[in-house]
């Protein structure tokens, strides 16, 4: 499980073990920042080569480091389900700052069961 308590600080994915998302279930986006819809527009071909080319979160993140994009957790969000993830998407670069939440769920390889 990526998650740990409320307290902790969110932690760069690179970090901690590699993980594989399941590509097969439900995925989703989300952002309350006022520049929303470009971050998610900024966002869509990255978020579609990853998951046409199903990256790990290491590949993800080695691949795109240069575009200034990182992954994070996001221990402010909880769920009920090991398999449930939710991770923060951020975006530093010269055309756009900001993050985007993303939720999905783990491969059931490598996850306790």
């Amino acid at each position: 499980m990526i998650r740990k308590s409320k307290e902790d600080q969110d932690v760069n994915l690179l970090d901690l073990p590699d993980i594989e998302i399941d590509f097969e279930e439900f995925m989703g986006y989300s952002c309350a920042l006022a520049n929303a819809d470009e971050l998610l527009n900024y966002l869509l071909p990255f978020l579609e080569e990853w998951g046409n080319n199903r990256y790990s979160t290491h590949q993800f993140s080695y691949k795109f480091n240069d575009k200034g994009l990182s992954l994070w957790t996001a221990n402010d969000v909880e769920s009920e389900d090991e398999r449930d993830a939710t991770f923060q998407i951020f975006v530093d670069n010269d055309k756009i700052k900001g993050y985007v939440l993303m939720h999905c769920k783990l491969s059931k390889v490598g996850v306790l069961q």
